[in-house]
């Protein structure tokens, strides 16, 4: 073993990292030419080591000698379902095949590792590698469950609005005002992920701009004075502008280069009686002032607090 793979094996993800940072390839290769991804998969329950060696540059398509099991073989054989997760959210290969002609799902298969096997299946599906039923892609589907999720406000408060106009009894408004909860919610529980959770807000705030200038057109416009319809249209035209400008403006995502960063890594260790600064542990550098990790997008904003 060179002492990245002994690193690796025990955990220690920022000695592993300085050593990439000296010198040393994110790829050396041990005996059996297993590279340290691979042992940071089989040994290694913890998402870091795996996750910084992926962002110092390592293969993930490397095959050892023995078996050649890739670094997904290894973390399905020992039931690592974190760096199950960590190698197919870096496009680690699916189908590639070892010794045995087994890939990584038949491997979960043959084991009776149902999570790994539910892992995989959905990842391969994601990528077109097999089929799946409708309601599998509509559930997998994360681009479709995101735009669900923010017309949702949307349709259920303009369902509301035009339940409250239109003339019916106040017995079958309340029905329709119950099933439009009941189908809301049922969407909801089906689809909702953490992810598309955060996108609900936003959807809600659209919707209740959508309200307020049908609102404006069909009641107030008419006695409204001319200094408030004015008001009304800068309004209206502001908000989109400024909502569009957020959406596709730069963040301000911090970004290095791999030569960037292995000094950054080098300086925390090599440098004595430096001034306190705030290192990120996933990105691998030395976060600017008021600038914080946002978890959404697994990025270093600067100041955080203007891009949330």
């Amino acid at each position: 073993f060179t002492p990245l793979h002994v690193a690796v094996q025990f955990g220690r993800t920022s000695t592993a990292a300085y050593l990439i940072a000296a010198g040393q390839s994110a790829d050396e290769r041990d005996e059996t030419r297993m590279t340290p991804a691979m042992w940071a998969a089989y040994k290694v329950f913890s998402r870091d080591p795996l996750q910084m060696l992926i962002t110092m540059g390592a293969d993930l398509s490397c095959t050892d000698t023995t078996y050649a099991n890739t670094a997904l073989h290894w973390a399905v054989i020992r039931r690592n379902h974190s760096a199950v997760n960590v190698l197919i959210k870096y496009n680690a290969e699916l189908v590639l095949r070892n010794r045995d002609n087994e890939t990584p799902r038949d491997i979960a298969t043959r084991r009776g590792d149902v999570i790994s096997a539910r892992i995989l299946e959905r990842a391969e599906r994601r990528k077109g590698l097999i089929s799946s039923t409708f309601i599998q892609y509509v559930k997998e589907n994360d681009v479709l469950i995101s735009r669900i999720m923010f017309f949702l406000p949307v349709c259920i408060m303009v369902a509301v609005g035009i339940i409250l106009h239109v003339i019916l009894s106040y017995t079958i408004k309340a029905l329709l005002l119950l099933l439009v909860g009941v189908l809301g919610r049922a969407v909801y529980r089906s689809l909702a992920t953490d992810r598309s959770f955060c996108i609900i807000p936003l959807g809600a705030a659209v919707a209740s701009k959508i309200i307020l200038v049908v609102t404006w057109l069909l009641y107030l416009h008419a006695f409204a004075g001319w200094y408030w319809q004015i008001s009304f249209f800068i309004f209206v035209t502001l908000v989109p502008l400024l909502f569009l400008w957020i959406v596709f403006s730069d963040p301000g995502i911090v970004t290095v280069s791999h030569k960037e960063r292995c000094e950054m890594i080098r300086d925390m260790w090599e440098k004595e009686n430096q001034p306190a600064v705030s290192f990120c542990g996933t990105c691998l550098l030395k976060r600017p002032a008021r600038s914080k990790h946002c978890s959404v997008c697994d990025r270093c904003v600067k100041r955080l607090f203007l891009f949330n």
